[in-house]
């Protein structure tokens, strides 16, 4: 049925600040809202912490109206001519040393460091910019990039990606030992860069913004898909192998490689 979509159950892994942010968006009142959501169960490898927990996830940033809108400027009315460079950093203000050897951003074991926990947003950005170019097919750049390890973790990272086929270079970096300003993204081209004259877009912005993705799914359902076509699978695995392949390049190995045999 045209305009049907169905009620999506979620079922939340973890009950971390990010999960509550996306469940608040859940039970989020809209008007606008296509479908209801409903949690269904919440899981944690702690009881206590679950039960506590009130408040499919991949880069949810993906889904905004504010991407779409920004490769319409970009690649189509080339509002800076041909892009030539992207800038992008994250960072947080949690040096490793400051924090318990426990804690998730400074245990190897539970996957700690700038790269997967923040330097994934700056990947993100220049994927969508540039991966995501016309003319450049989906291809994966060359990558240098180089770390600052602490206990066994990265506490910096930096990374430039060369697109061949575009002429153009992205360099991303990550760091935990500060907290990166509201700008985060600056995009170079032939005719200018942003930032350099204001234009307004607005959008919807009711909640965390995490109902885009919500919606999608939904959408994705109601057609018989069963991935979204703005993230599907293939795209969260070549990200992935990108990352891994920043990590094998400076030496960086968790304890999970060697499980899955990983040298």
């Amino acid at each position: 049925m045209a305009g049907y979509f169905p009620t999506l159950r979620w079922g939340i892994l973890g009950c971390g600040l990010i999960s509550s942010w996306f469940v608040s968006d859940i039970v989020l009142a809209r008007p606008s809202k296509p479908t209801h959501h409903l949690v269904q169960a919440i899981g944690s490898s702690s009881l206590a912490k679950a039960e506590k927990f009130k408040a499919a996830h991949s880069v949810w940033t993906r889904f905004f109206p504010i991407t779409s809108a920004l490769q319409k400027l970009l690649h189509q009315d080339k509002v800076i001519g041909a892009v030539s460079r992207v800038f992008v950093d994250f960072g947080l203000n949690m040096p490793i040393a400051s924090l318990p050897p426990t804690a998730r951003t400074a245990d190897p074991a539970l996957g700690a460091g700038a790269l997967l926990d923040i330097g994934i947003y700056s990947l993100t950005w220049a994927a969508l910019i540039l991966d995501h170019h016309p003319d450049n097919a989906y291809q994966t750049p060359k990558i240098v990039s180089s770390m600052s390890t602490v206990g066994g973790a990265d506490e910096m990272t930096s990374m430039i990606l060369n697109y061949e086929a575009l002429h153009a270079q992205a360099i991303c970096t990550a760091s935990m030992c500060f907290k990166t300003r509201e700008e985060f993204c600056r995009v170079e081209g032939t005719g200018g860069s942003t930032g350099e004259e204001e234009r307004r877009v607005d959008f919807e912005t009711v909640g965390w913004g995490f109902w885009y993705e919500q919606d999608a799914v939904a959408e994705a359902l109601a057609a018989g898909r069963k991935e979204c076509g703005v993230m599907p699978v293939e795209e969260t695995v070549r990200m992935m192998r990108v990352m891994d392949g920043v990590r094998e390049a400076n030496g960086l190995r968790y304890k999970q490689d060697e499980k899955v045999g990983l040298k």
